[in-house]
């Protein structure tokens, strides 16, 4: 099975970031703050700076900095569709001590969603935030071409997995061995990676919420719940059967 390349360009991210600084502007912000893993692999394209970056400073005019760890750096530099400033930070402190650095000129600096610890921190090096979540959800809510077709893809995916898993689904496989024939199709046909533990259960088990494949076999007239999910280009289906 040959996997489907969904193309994220640098045309798609850099017009992303056209439309955001728009809202920004109607929100009188000279720059914004994400500190949610989604948002920022969102702007940059980047799996690595979503996963291990501390925080994208997106400002009104110039180019993006990214904040992240030294293992980080070299992949989201590499990964990134879009111009990027990239600062090292090896700690939640020290990723204060240089946006206290770079952002504290901003009279006004937005900011998505952060635990309080770490926006208490922020505030007390002296940046004055102001959560305004909404500017990225409101443009995230609007999917793009290459978006939809990912969607899609990821759907179509995982409808193929639960197809073979079914061909499993018979007295004497184990959960394990259904929930494996799974997952391979997830894996070649291009899925990036499993938005939860593929879950299978079987008899009692399938009255389980999330009953995770185990080798109990499957034994004949028992009930058998499959639940799986496909990830294509950050994207997820979630199907059961």
């Amino acid at each position: 099975m040959e996997a489907e390349k969904t193309p994220m360009s640098l045309k798609n991210l850099d017009g992303r970031l056209k439309r955001f600084k728009r809202q920004l502007e109607k929100l009188r912000l000279e720059a914004y703050l994400c500190l949610q893993p989604a948002n920022i692999k969102y702007f940059t394209g980047s799996p690595a700076a979503g996963e291990l970056a501390q925080g994208l400073l997106i400002p009104l005019e110039g180019e993006a900095t990214l904040y992240i760890s030294r293992m980080g750096s070299l992949q989201a530099s590499k990964e990134a569709k879009i111009g990027l400033k990239i600062r090292e930070a090896a700690s939640p402190e020290d990723f204060s001590r240089k946006l206290k650095t770079e952002a504290g000129r901003f009279k006004g600096l937005g900011f998505d969603d952060a635990p309080y610890s770490l926006i208490s921190r922020l505030k007390k090096a002296g940046l004055r935030l102001a959560q305004h979540a909404e500017a990225v959800v409101k443009l995230r809510q609007v999917k793009e071409a290459w978006e939809i077709k990912a969607i899609r893809r990821a759907v179509r995916l995982a409808e193929e997995a639960l197809a073979e898993a079914s061909k499993y689904v018979k007295p004497g496989v184990s959960e394990l061995e259904v929930a494996a024939a799974a997952e391979r199709v997830l894996r070649l046909g291009g899925s990036e990676f499993y938005p939860f533990s593929t879950l299978v259960a079987s008899g009692f088990r399938a009255s389980y919420p999330h009953a995770e494949p185990t080798r109990k076999k499957i034994r004949d007239g028992e009930p058998v719940v499959v639940d799986l999910g496909a990830k294509v280009s950050g994207y997820c289906a979630d199907l059961t059967r």
